[in-house]
């Protein structure tokens, strides 16, 4: 692993799943089983010992596929 540099790291493509969100889903988008599941899902102590253990300082998170642009909207306003 290179040296970490003395600017804070920043990951700008990483992803999570929330479960209510992909409970609108069904087949192969309502999940991915297993330990990639179990990754997405996590927002805490799994996510943070990995990002220290690759000296990550700060993550953006944005929801992996599918997303909300997929789910029908419930009401429309005129």
């Amino acid at each position: 692993m290179l040296p970490k540099p003395k600017c804070p790291v920043i990951a700008i493509e990483e992803h999570y799943w929330d479960a209510e969100l992909a409970s609108h889903f069904t087949g192969i988008e309502a999940g991915r089983p297993g330990e990639t599941q179990r990754r997405l899902d996590d927002l805490g102590a799994l996510r943070l010992k990995e990002m220290d253990d690759a000296g990550i300082d700060i993550q953006v998170l944005s929801h992996g596929a599918p997303s909300a642009r997929k789910s029908e909207p419930t009401s429309r306003s005129r």
